[in-house]
């Protein structure tokens, strides 16, 4: 049992599923897509290793009118995933939580909640744009 009263930031939790084969959303992923978005992906830019609450991450345009995929707002930001890879045909990283009220609320119980990742496509192949942590994400929950 974690004593809420004295967590410590970054609060990590080691090793946590962020894509896994199945149907997320109703589209099919297999392990090729998700070696596939591992290779892809740019794991040094910080706003694709961030976790964010919820997918408050969709398109948005910016004053100029340009199109921006896949960043939430500074108040949405919960952490970052570090130690990416692929283990046992999933995707898998460690989650550290720098908001306290997070912190707290998956200290207190983190089956509640799920890591889901927000992607897109490059040449025909999905790649990973940020996490969420969400209650409800279209994978299977954590371990």
């Amino acid at each position: 049992m974690v004593d809420l009263n004295n967590i410590k930031l970054p609060f990590v939790l080691k090793d946590r599923k962020l894509f896994v084969s199945g149907y997320h959303n109703g589209e099919p992923f297999h392990l090729s897509d998700i070696k596939a978005a591992y290779e892809l992906t740019n794991w040094n830019d910080k706003r694709i290793t961030s976790v964010y609450l919820d997918h408050r991450d969709g398109i948005t345009h910016d004053s100029y009118g340009n199109e921006r995929v896949g960043i939430a707002d500074v108040r949405d930001y919960a952490g970052s995933i570090k130690n990416i890879k692929i283990k046992n045909g999933a995707l898998i990283g460690d989650v550290y939580i720098v908001d306290m009220p997070t912190a707290i609320k998956v200290a207190h119980d983190d089956s509640r909640f799920g890591i889901s990742p927000f992607g897109g496509w490059k040449d025909g192949k999905p790649l990973i744009r940020n996490f969420a942590m969400v209650v409800n994400p279209a994978q299977a929950r954590q371990n």
